[in-house]
């Protein structure tokens, strides 16, 4: 979800970022997570890297049309709806699970008064985390686009998330899973439950 140069220098090595292995200075900024270790980098890189050799812009694909709005019109609910004592953050926000492990969020709800702020990944969970489509890139990963969201779902509930929240544009789907209850799947249209009593109805949300 992001559409910028990279050939400014880049503020993190690749032991601050907790990979296993050096990777070239120029790659690091297109590592979009990492997980024991080892780097999954984002959606577009390729062609990001490719405009770099070739002298263009270096640029990534951004998101669709579609999935910003959708983030953006979620936003919007959760504002208007929630209470102070929430703290919403967004923009892919660096969740830090374990020693060389980084997963990154669309949205995260928060205790207000638990979220420390300091310039590194937040090393405690979230209450909610919601992530609209997947924008890693797994050609090089050993994982299913299937594989790829169960596990990270995985990984957050292990780390103390009380609910992950799927949103899959295409299949226009929602998955919402809790550690110790049946993952749930919905359409747009019906209603789903976020925390306490806020329901969103994504197919309402959009079409207003």
């Amino acid at each position: 979800m992001i559409n910028q140069v990279y050939k400014k220098p880049f503020n993190k090595t690749w032991q601050e970022m907790g990979l296993n292995e050096p990777l070239p200075d120029y790659m690091l900024p297109y590592v979009y997570e990492v997980v024991k270790g080892k780097p999954i980098f984002r959606k577009g890189y390729r062609e990001a890297l490719l405009n770099i050799e070739n002298d263009t812009n270096g640029k990534f694909m951004g998101a669709s049309s579609l999935q910003v709005f959708i983030i953006s019109e979620i936003l919007k609910f959760l504002y208007k709806n929630l209470p102070d004592n929430l703290l919403i953050t967004t923009g892919e926000h660096g969740i830090h699970l374990a020693p060389r492990s980084n997963r990154c969020l669309d949205i995260a709800l928060f205790k207000r008064k638990e979220f420390i702020i300091n310039k590194k990944y937040t090393n405690h969970p979230p209450l909610v985390a919601i992530e609209v489509d997947i924008e890693a890139d797994l050609t090089t990963w050993q994982e299913t686009e299937i594989q790829y969201y169960k596990n990270k779902t995985q990984d957050l509930l292990n780390f103390g998330v009380e609910k992950v929240v799927w949103i899959f544009t295409e299949s226009q789907s929602i998955i919402v899973a809790q550690k110790e209850n049946p993952w749930q799947i919905y359409d747009f249209k019906d209603d789903v439950l976020i925390i306490n009593d806020c329901h969103f109805n994504l197919g309402k949300i959009i079409e207003t």
